[in-house]
């Protein structure tokens, strides 16, 4: 038997990209840090984001110290769309106070780890911006739970426009 060399077959690491603008990572637009982190986001991107992923932490840091009920206390907050390729025609829209971390949550629900966060928005309240997406989203495609029989380009389009 004769074994493979392709780099199409063995060896090859799978292309990362932005959550927030799809643009390909590399070492010249990503940080190590968050290359250690697996935190899928460029340096243009999270330059533009960081006063709200800031907020989210502070946030966060007052959760912890806190009950479930300070967690619903908190308005402000990400608006996301998650997909699964086992699930390639649905998309999930849920809230989070920083929707990286619950990318994270959902990764440990699966040995595959292949969910992906396709897109968010900051919102001063992410429980009315999400009641408003199901809405939406909910006009054009079925849906079961918070996940909805629509595209990505659907889904963003309806948080790019709340």
């Amino acid at each position: 038997m004769i074994a493979s060399t392709s780099t199409e077959t063995t060896g090859q690491t799978p292309t990362k990209t932005c959550n927030h603008c799809d643009v390909e990572l590399n070492d010249s637009n990503w940080y190590e840090g968050f290359q250690k982190n697996r935190r899928y986001m460029c340096k243009p991107c999270t330059r533009a984001y960081q006063i709200p992923i800031e907020r989210a932490r502070n946030l966060i840091k007052k959760i912890k110290k806190g009950t479930l009920a300070k967690f619903d206390a908190i308005k402000e907050g990400n608006v996301y769309i998650i997909t699964n390729s086992a699930w390639p025609d649905w998309v999930k829209i849920g809230k989070a106070i920083l929707a990286e971390d619950r990318l994270k949550d959902y990764q440990t629900y699966s040995p595959f780890r292949n969910y992906k966060l396709e897109h968010s928005i900051f919102s001063n309240d992410r429980a009315e911006a999400e009641r408003e997406a199901h809405v939406l989203a909910e006009l054009i495609g079925e849906k079961k739970n918070e996940w909805f029989n629509i595209t990505v380009k659907e889904a963003k389009d309806i948080l790019n426009g709340l």
